[in-house]
């Protein structure tokens, strides 16, 4: 689960504890206090246990999952496009290596769409 990293710094802010003092009280590590307040990952156990000290409910403490990272981030068109080609000529060169090893050993290769797929999979796991 992620928190609101703000929501639980000011919460401790508020109530003039040190991170140490704050995980004592919550009955977490401090490595798990600090998670809280950079929005990490924490067991949902740590999330009740910190909105406790904090005198707040455990769903009120919690934050948005962070967008996930693009490797296309700031590209301009013609870079998408060189790294869609790109993605698009690494997946064919997989799919026709795995051909020609089914060919090299006799197999058929008329079946492999599930075999693709998984490849697929592997390179797009968001898919």
């Amino acid at each position: 689960m992620r928190v609101d990293g703000e929501k639980v710094r000011h919460g401790r802010e508020r109530l003039a504890l040190s991170i140490d003092a704050a995980s004592n009280v919550a009955g977490v590590a401090p490595q798990t206090w600090l998670r809280a307040e950079h929005g990490g990952e924490l067991r949902p156990s740590s999330v009740r246990r910190i909105a406790e000290a904090l005198g707040a409910a455990p769903e009120n403490l919690l934050g948005k999952a962070p967008a996930q990272p693009s490797h296309e981030a700031g590209l301009t068109p013609v870079g998408k496009s060189v790294t869609l080609r790109w993605n698009v000529e690494v997946i064919a060169r997989e799919v026709t290596d795995l051909v020609l090893e089914r060919i090299k050993r006799g197999e058929d290769t008329r079946t492999i769409e599930s075999e693709v797929s998984q490849l697929l999979k592997r390179r797009f796991p968001a898919a």
